[in-house]
């Protein structure tokens, strides 16, 4: 999914923020700890589990958990013109568009959050961020025309936007109104992965999607999960 420097990484139910590039230290042996990785969201994903399970488990739990996390992009990615957010993003109606429950319910989550900012958090605000160059559409030499930016703001607010449940759907008040919903889809599927886990019968896990984070339990052997934070200095590591 598109990462956008004009919204802001947010928790969905108890998932903990890491600011820049997460770094998890471990003292125990390998043997201890198990850690399921790849790519998703156009980022990478990392779970620890502590003790770690078999070989077989493992390898059940990892096709588990990519298919969980497909399953999530094809819904809400920006990245994949024929997920369920891109085809309601490309329909042009003002009617009713039946969605996925999840995305419903996370559009739900996003409103709530526009709602008590007064508008500071919107997921609708796409086009503007790409007027000015910090989509992804590139950078540009010179600020928008006025009227550029009056035209857009035209096609932009989460007010234009409605959700139900049921049947689930989503609804555009203005033809042109797009959704991107980078910033608290990663948070979600965090989420979902901690509940795959929690059904699964693991109760000691460390969670990590592009920075968004969620930790439950311990390390086998008592000690906390760490968390460490990158210094933000640029070319410095």
């Amino acid at each position: 999914m598109r990462a956008n420097p004009w919204t802001h990484a947010l928790r969905t139910g108890p998932v903990w923020l890491a600011l820049g590039i997460l770094m998890i230290g471990c003292s125990e042996s390998p043997a201890t700890i198990a850690e399921l990785s790849g790519q998703t969201m156009g980022t990478s994903y990392s779970i620890k589990l502590s003790p770690a399970p078999d070989e077989d488990q493992r390898t059940r739990l990892q096709q588990e958990v990519e298919n969980r996390l497909e399953a999530i992009n094809a819904q809400m990615s920006t990245y994949r013109p024929d997920s369920d957010l891109m085809r309601f993003n490309r329909a042009r109606s003002t009617e009713w568009l039946a969605v996925p429950e999840s995305l419903v319910e996370l559009v739900r989550r996003a409103a709530t959050i526009s709602r008590l900012s007064e508008g500071r958090y919107d997921v609708t605000v796409g086009p503007l961020v790409d007027l000015w160059g910090f989509g992804g559409e590139g950078p540009r030499g010179s600020p928008p025309a006025a009227a550029d930016i009056a035209q857009t703001l035209g096609r932009i607010g989460y007010q234009h936007l409605q959700a139900r449940g049921s049947p689930p759907a989503l609804r555009k008040a203005v033809p042109g109104l797009q959704l991107d919903l980078s910033s608290i889809a990663k948070g979600w599927a965090v989420d979902e992965l901690a509940g795959l886990l929690h059904n699964r019968g693991y109760e000691n896990f460390l969670i990590e999607i592009g920075g968004e984070v969620r930790a439950q339990g311990t390390k086998i052997s008592g000690q906390p999960w760490r968390i460490a934070v990158e210094r933000p200095l640029p070319g410095q590591r």
